[in-house]
């Protein structure tokens, strides 16, 4: 792909990235279950933007 579309080899990895991760997975929403998309369940959509403080915060009250 790289060699054909005339793309670095990053740049051809991070397309097929995108192109993966838009593609979407069926959504799992049976006995409670939450979508995956690979392995990884998906949470709702917020309107919130997570910083390394947001999770630096979380850490220290989950004591991790």
């Amino acid at each position: 792909m790289a060699q054909r579309e005339r793309l670095s080899l990053g740049e051809a990895i991070s397309e097929l990235i995108r192109r993966g991760a838009n593609a979407g997975a069926p959504a799992v929403r049976d006995h409670g279950m939450q979508a995956l998309r690979g392995r990884f369940a998906l949470l709702p959509q917020r309107d919130e933007t997570i910083t390394p403080q947001h999770v630096r915060e979380l850490m220290e009250r989950e004591g991790i």
